[in-house]
């Protein structure tokens, strides 16, 4: 598994195996299971003067990884983002997502049964409020594949930190 964080200023596609995964804005990170070949592009529209930065990492058990985040500062297309991908992973993986910004933010999941359906609200996380999930790969219908936050409404500023805690 690892973190991928976008550190520069324009938004880049993240692709594994010639398949674009999503986009990653700047100042977020995505955290991705996968197998194959990782790489960044530019997404469609993109000035050919832009330059694209990023800082990935390893998630383990077995050291201290960095936090992952969120920081939106004006709306998106869409304002949904994946923070984090686990289509590849069999693992339980155990994730806390901190709100640290003043607007509430939408949680959603999408679940193995659920196929290309739009994503399923899990909570909303208000200011200061954080939560632990369990998100986990095994067959069953519950389990959860990604997770996607979504703005409120489209003109707020959202943020927050996420971390993972581990696996079994």
């Amino acid at each position: 598994m690892y973190r991928i964080f976008n550190s520069g200023i324009h938004p880049f596609e993240v692709v594994v195996n010639n398949d674009t995964i999503t986009t990653v804005h700047p100042r977020y990170a995505l955290d991705i299971s996968c197998q194959g070949v990782v790489k960044i592009k530019a997404p469609a529209g993109a000035a050919d003067t832009d330059e694209f930065a990023g800082i990935y990492d390893q998630l383990s058990d077995s050291r201290e990884v960095r936090s992952g985040r969120f920081n939106t500062e004006r709306p998106g297309p869409t304002g949904e983002f994946l923070i984090i991908d686990l289509r590849n992973n069999e693992s339980k993986n155990i994730y806390r997502i901190f709100n640290s910004g003043k607007k509430p933010f939408d949680l959603k999941a999408k679940r193995s049964a659920d196929g290309a359906a739009a994503p399923v609200e899990l909570v909303t996380v208000k200011e200061g409020q954080s939560i632990d999930l369990i998100a986990r790969k095994s067959g069953a219908a519950q389990d959860i594949d990604q997770i996607w936050i979504y703005r409120q409404n489209n003109g707020d500023s959202i943020e927050g930190i996420y971390d993972y805690l581990g696996s079994e």
